[in-house]
């Protein structure tokens, strides 16, 4: 059994596949919450808790998930939270759909990662977000050229914060900005990343669906 908050058909807001149809599959819980620390800028306090979900079979959501994607035709799953690595079953779930559709895994980065086909999206949480003293570096280790690191940036500590992690560390795969939404305007990000010489291609991200659907709550 696995708390369920949704799966739902959108298009992904983020990161490099951000315009491409997917499905999303939305578990609760996530480590942060639970222990009474969420992040400042948390935009999913639905999925924060297992009690806000309902409980269903792996073989239930296996079902429902692959009918959502097979019936709009679409390759791109996301599996998401919460926190998904939160739960050990999901390691189950990732190895059965990585063999047949593009699946990209978010996390906050503070859970142990894995070798898997799956598309790593690991956050490296910086100081605005409260909880930076979590970061598990040693994840490095399993991020590969497919996969994408985010870091949200509500200021400018934060962005000097990430610098150092991008300069500190060997960081494969796509290293992406994004300014927390109501703290930092994308203008100010923009002209921080065009005018720092010593940063390692970083790439500047909006959240889209933030701009396309702004009360967003949850089901887009």
């Amino acid at each position: 059994m696995l708390p369920v908050v949704e799966i739902i058909k959108s298009i992904q807001g983020e990161g490099k596949f951000t315009g491409i149809p997917t499905i999303f599959l939305r578990f609760a819980g996530c480590n942060f919450a639970e222990d009474g620390h969420p992040c400042q800028y948390c935009d999913t306090p639905y999925a924060m808790k297992r009690s806000d979900s309902k409980m269903f079979k792996i073989e239930t959501i296996i079902k429902n998930t692959e009918l959502a994607l097979n019936q709009n035709a679409i390759t791109h799953l996301c599996i998401t939270g919460g926190e998904p690595l939160a739960h050990p079953e999901i390691h189950d779930l990732i190895d059965i759909w990585q063999r047949r559709y593009i699946v990209t895994v978010e996390t906050n980065g503070s859970l142990p990662l894995w070798d898997s086909k799956a598309i790593w999206s690991m956050d490296i949480k910086c100081p605005g977000s409260g909880n930076d003293s979590y970061n598990m570096y040693s994840n490095f280790e399993f991020i590969k050229a497919k996969d994408q690191i985010k870091f949200v940036i509500a200021n400018r500590n934060d962005y000097d914060f990430a610098i150092n992690v991008t300069r500190k560390h060997l960081i494969y795969g796509t290293k992406i900005f994004q300014p927390a939404k109501k703290e930092l305007k994308p203008a100010v990000l923009a002209e921080w990343i065009s005018n720092d010489k010593g940063n390692r291609n970083i790439c500047l991200g909006l959240q889209m669906h933030k701009y396309i659907w702004p009360n967003r709550k949850r089901g887009v």
